[in-house]
């Protein structure tokens, strides 16, 4: 017992030694700018809004409201900092996700996304997608019937919308994480779906987001090429844990 004790304080005694060294080599700012936090912090709450994160932003505005407010100075320097005309920023002092604008389907699909309509959103950012199904807009025109024509509508949809396409060859980086987020957002809703029909508590735990496996080899194959940024890095993430 008694070497085992020695060994554990020994053992004890080279961990702490190896996490004071770590601490030592890290390089550690000790100046805190409160100025500058509070800069970051509006700039995360607003980018994090646009992504469809709205706890995320809350919890960054949270933060803001806790800081000392600020002097006449530092309040001139955020109507620079925002000033709502492009070309007076410095593009340098913005991350990459603050200064990427959507295309025209990625605004529309950002629209549908606020709506809660993931699937709508995922489905016009993937190939194929800008615009009604083929089949569904040419019945709508040669249906002379409106309740007819609404029924076959809603099942073209419905249908439409539940494949998966690739995404989009013209999607930014903010377009990729939408539609990415979207497709799991919407497996999520399924999933919750089909756990409140089940009464078995274990076919309930077996129940998994369909669309995980799918969102794994494509964002991987993004992630590869380097065409994800850090929000498209928080999907990949959510999702690999989801696979666990």
């Amino acid at each position: 017992n008694g070497s085992n004790l020695s060994s554990n304080q020994s053992t004890g005694a080279n961990s702490t030694n190896i996490i004071s060294t770590q601490f030592r080599e890290w390089n550690f700012s000790t100046t805190w700018n409160i100025e500058q936090a509070r800069v970051h912090l509006r700039r995360a709450s607003k980018e994090c809004l646009r992504r469809g994160l709205p706890l995320a932003s809350r919890w960054a505005s949270e933060q803001l409201m806790g800081l000392a407010p600020p002097n006449e100075r530092s309040k001139r320097s955020q109507r620079s900092d925002y000033n709502e005309d492009n070309n007076q920023r410095q593009s340098e002092n913005f991350f990459a996700e603050e200064t990427c604008e959507p295309n025209d389907v990625e605004i529309y699909a950002l629209s549908l996304f606020d709506l809660g309509e993931y699937s709508r959103a995922a489905y016009v950012l993937s190939s194929g997608g800008g615009s009604l199904p083929l089949d569904m807009a040419s019945h709508i025109n040669s249906s002379s019937h409106l309740a007819a024509a609404t029924g076959s509508m809603t099942e073209s949809t419905n249908h439409s919308f539940s494949q998966i396409h690739p995404p989009r060859y013209d999607l930014t980086p903010l377009g990729r994480y939408l539609r990415a987020y979207s497709l799991y957002l919407e497996g999520e809703r399924k999933k919750e779906e089909k756990v409140t029909e089940l009464r078995d508590p274990l076919e309930r735990t077996s129940v998994q987001n369909v669309h995980l496996p799918t969102l794994e080899a494509e964002l991987r194959r993004m992630s590869v090429r380097g065409e994800l940024d850090a929000f498209g890095l928080y999907v990949y993430g959510v999702v690999l844990k989801g696979l666990r």
